[in-house]
């Protein structure tokens, strides 16, 4: 464990970055326990507050797992490919709320990618076309509600469809924080009735573009998406 004060603005980051480092170098493995709490925040020079928040960003993530009771451990999945994804994100200083945005970004890219490598037959899709239609409806009727849970579930079946056990482990990690997410920042952008339209026909495009297999149309709807989103909040 590192022995040197951690000195930075952002320090949580900092002990991302480091513990990052520790289990690609392979110093730290999937299934190892890390030390307890205290022991990782004299070791980093911080107080507990800022490991915690560290650590929670990292469970986020699914790169650990806290057990109440029972301590913190590294994940057991592949993560060394996630991790290479994901870790820049943590040394942005930039809001909580860019940094899910972006890593959402990254994470549906990647499993929009994959959908299209698996050359799925419309039918496959078709779980993404009833979720589409659930949004429209809800355009309809100005059913908010009704609106996050289709654009929440719509998030997530790109997982599913991945046929990724990383991405869908990451996507449950973040399943909690993305419903919270898509609900606040739909609250801010429907100030703007047209917007309701504005969200239906993003999502329409993205399973349009899964549908033909159009990559490149694909990736080009999930970033301008989000942000979209980014932009909005």
């Amino acid at each position: 464990m590192p022995d040197n004060a951690v000195k930075h603005k952002k320090m949580s980051f900092v002990i991302v970055e480091r513990l990052i480092g520790m289990i690609s170098s392979g110093e730290l493995k999937p299934g190892d326990r890390l030390p307890p709490e205290r022991q990782l925040a004299e070791a980093f020079h911080v107080s507990r507050a800022t490991l915690r928040e560290a650590l929670s960003a990292m469970e986020v993530t699914g790169i650990i797992d806290m057990r109440v009771g029972e301590g913190t451990y590294v994940t057991n999945m592949d993560i060394f490919p996630f991790i290479q994804m994901i870790s820049r994100l943590f040394l942005r200083d930039v809001s909580m709320e860019d940094e899910l945005l972006e890593l959402r970004k990254l994470l549906e890219m990647e499993a929009i990618r994959l959908i299209i490598q698996r050359d799925l037959p419309p039918s496959e899709l078709d779980v993404l076309r009833k979720i589409v239609d659930r949004m429209e409806q809800s355009l309809f009727i100005e059913d908010v509600d009704a609106g996050v849970e289709a654009d929440v579930q719509f998030h997530q079946t790109l997982f599913v469809l991945s046929d990724s056990y990383i991405l869908q482990s990451a996507g449950k990690c973040i399943s909690s924080i993305q419903e919270s997410s898509v609900r606040f920042n739909r609250s801010k952008i429907l100030r703007d009735t047209n917007n309701m339209e504005l969200l239906y026909n993003q999502h329409h495009l993205i399973y349009k573009a899964l549908l033909q297999r159009d990559e490149t149309m694909a990736m080009r709807m999930i970033g301008k998406h989000l942000d979209f989103v980014r932009q909005m909040i």
